[in-house]
């Protein structure tokens, strides 16, 4: 996997996660979708991607 498919399949992920009829599901999924490619961009770089979590704004 290159990062160019890591990215277009979190795209995809997201994309689905948006579909979700719930806000707090939409979150989770997006979440989950966020935290997905973290651990995927480290397997290919050997490296934390260095993304930074955002609270949520109610």
């Amino acid at each position: 996997m290159t990062t160019e498919d890591l990215l277009l399949e979190f795209m995809a992920k997201v994309n689905n996660a948006l579909s979700e009829e719930d806000d707090a599901l939409r979150l989770r999924a997006v979440r989950k979708a966020k935290h997905w490619a973290e651990e995927e961009y480290e397997k290919l770089n050997g490296c934390a991607a260095g993304l930074v979590e955002v609270d949520e704004q109610p």
